[in-house]
C-alpha cells in the first residue's frame, strides 16, 4: 500500500531551543523526522484532520541541516520522504544605546548614541516608518538627523541596529524632548530716581509673568509682578545700584521659563559733571548752589562776583607794601 508523503509547511526554532515542524499527512499516520544518517530525531501523529506537529529537541539538529519527513501507517508502510532544511540561527545584535536627543519639532532632532561599529542605526516611528538612519563609525558612535516635520515633541520613537546581513537588534525606545517655551523679553519704558532716593524701573511684559532685575553678574537686585494690563513697576532702594550701572531685566513665567535679558542703564545723578552742583557748600560742582566758585590750587575762593585773586598777586602786594614802608622810614631818617 502506498502511503502519501507528508507535507512540511513550517519549521521554526533554533539550535539552542530546538525546532518545531508542522504540516499534513494521512490521518492517524506517524510522521518521523530523520537526519541524513537515518536517525529518527522526532515523531508525531497526524490528527483526524491530517495535521501534525513534530518537536525536535535542542541538540538533535543544527542550523541549515537537511532532514527528511516520512509518514508511516498502522501497518508499517512508509511514504516517500519529504526533504526540508532547518532555519539558520538568527544573529544576536545588541540594541543601540541612545545617549542624547536634541532639537525641536520646528528644527528637527539629532539622536546620538553607541552601537556596533559598521552597523546601521535606523530611527522608526511606532508604525515602523523609518524617519532617519546613519552608519555607526569605527569607534561605535552614531548620529542620526531627523528632519523637521518628521517627528513631534514628546513623541515615542525606536532606534534599531541592523548588520550588513539584515539582522536586526531589539528596539531601543526613546522620546523626543519638549519644545522650549518662548517667554517674551520685557520692555523697559522708564528709569527714574537717583542714588540718594533710589530708583523706579517701569516697563511692559506678559501679564502674570515675574520680572527680575539683575546685575550683569546675575545677582538679583529687585523684582516685581506684571499686572493684568501688562505693566510693571519695580523700586530699587538707595545704594543698591549705582548711577550709570547697567542691569538686565528678565521675564519669568509660572513654569520658571525665562526670557532673554533686556539691558538698560541706571541714569546719572543730576549735576554729575554738568555744572549743576549740589549746592551744599562743598564745591562739588563747577558753580555750586553755595555761590562759591571752584578755583585752582593757586586761587582763593571769593564770593561769586566775578573777582578772582591769585595767591601770587596777594604776595606781590604784600612785598610792595613792605618795600614802601621801609623806603618811607629811611627817608624820614635822612631828613
Amino acid at each position: 500500500m502506498v502511503v502519501t508523503a507528508p507535507t512540511v509547511d513550517s519549521v521554526t526554532g533554533n539550535s539552542t531551543t530546538g525546532y518545531t515542524v508542522t504540516g499534513t499527512a494521512p490521518a492517524g499516520s506517524t510522521v518521523e523526522i530523520k537526519n541524513t544518517g537515518g536517525t529518527i530525531i522526532g515523531t508525531g501523529v497526524a490528527d483526524s484532520s491530517g495535521n501534525y506537529t513534530v518537536t525536535i529537541p535542542a541538540g538533535s539538529a543544527s542550523p541549515n541541516e537537511q532532514l527528511t519527513a516520512t509518514a508511516k501507517d498502522a501497518a508499517g508502510n512508509t511514504s516517500p520522504g519529504t526533504v526540508f532544511t532547518t532555519p539558520a540561527d538568527s544573529v544576536s545584535i545588541q540594541a543601540p544605546v541612545v545617549t542624547s536627543v536634541t532639537g525641536t519639532s520646528a528644527t528637527g532632532y539629532t539622536v546620538t548614541g553607541t552601537a556596533v561599529a559598521g552597523d546601521t542605526v535606523s530611527i522608526k516611528k511606532l508604525n515602523g516608518t523609518v524617519i532617519g538612519s546613519a552608519q555607526v563609525d569605527s569607534s561605535g558612535h552614531y548620529s542620526v538627523v531627523i528632519p523637521a516635520g518628521a517627528a513631534t515633541q514628546l513623541e515615542q520613537l525606536r532606534a534599531i541596529d541592523s548588520d550588513s546581513a539584515g539582522n536586526q537588534s531589539p528596539a531601543t525606545s526613546f522620546t523626543t524632548p519638549a519644545d522650549p517655551v518662548v517667554v517674551v523679553a520685557p520692555i523697559i519704558t522708564g528709569v527714574s530716581g537717583n542714588s540718594q532716593t533710589g530708583y523706579t524701573v517701569t516697563g511692559t511684559a506678559t501679564p502674570g509673568d515675574s520680572i527680575s532685575l539683575r546685575t550683569l553678574a546675575g545677582t538679583e537686585v529687585g523684582s516685581g509682578e506684571v499686572d493684568d494690563s501688562g505693566k510693571f513697576s519695580i523700586k530699587l532702594a538707595a545704594q543698591v545700584v549705582n548711577p550709570l550701572q547697567q542691569l538686565n531685566a528678565v521675564a519669568i513665567d509660572d513654569a520658571l521659563n525665562t526670557s532673554l535679558p533686556t539691558l538698560f542703564t541706571i541714569p546719572a545723578d543730576p549735576g554729575d559733571g554738568n555744572g549743576n552742583g549740589t549746592g551744599n557748600g562743598n564745591n562739588s560742582g563747577n558753580n555750586g548752589g553755595s555761590g562759591v566758585k571752584n578755583l585752582s590750587g593757586t586761587q582763593k575762593n571769593l564770593p561769586n562776583n566775578g573777582e578772582i585773586v591769585s595767591n601770587w598777586g596777594v604776595v606781590g602786594a604784600l612785598l610792595l607794601g613792605i618795600f614802601a614802608f621801609f623806603t618811607f622810614k629811611r627817608k624820614n631818617k635822612e631828613e
